[in-house]
């Protein structure tokens, strides 16, 4: 279940990003929950390394942060490559091919600029985190965008 809080305006929505049908319906669960005239940040946290369709998932990450007006923030980890061992890095929809972390950081930022998106700053940081293994810490990196567009009516 996602965090709640009374003192913060944070509205979470858990969702395959990938699920165009499913993600509508988020969307319009996100717009009727933030005010409109206050911009708004959306954060793809940690799930391109475990998606199929990267593609997808950053057009969908791009129609929100277009939808709220607002910025949008991903995380990745280092490296950008995907932890499911069935995924083949040849299928149409796979974005990070590149050959190191830093080149497909260039490649996630492309696609997110075809899609609208303004790349503004991107950097090294931490991500901790606990299992049933226990703590960890996992380098990640950050992308920071805004849209250059208005949301479509």
């Amino acid at each position: 279940a996602p965090p709640t809080s009374t003192s913060t305006s944070v509205t979470y929505i858990n969702t395959d990003i990938c699920d165009s049908q499913n993600f509508e319906e988020k969307c319009k669960i996100l717009c009727s929950a933030i005010s409109p005239n206050q911009p708004a940040v959306t954060v793809l946290s940690f799930c391109l390394d475990r998606v199929t369709d990267q593609a997808k998932a950053l057009s969908h990450f791009a129609h929100l942060v277009r939808l709220t007006k607002g910025a949008g923030l991903i995380t990745v980890a280092l490296p950008a490559k995907t932890t499911l061992g069935k995924i083949n890095y040849n299928q149409t929809g796979i974005i990070t091919r590149g050959k190191n972390a830093i080149e497909d950081y260039r490649l996630i930022i492309s696609h997110c600029q075809k899609n609208n998106l303004q790349f503004f700053r991107g950097g090294v940081t931490q991500h901790y985190s606990t299992s049933v293994y226990g703590y960890y810490q996992v380098p990640c990196y950050v992308l920071l965008f805004q849209s250059l567009m208005k949301p479509p009516q």
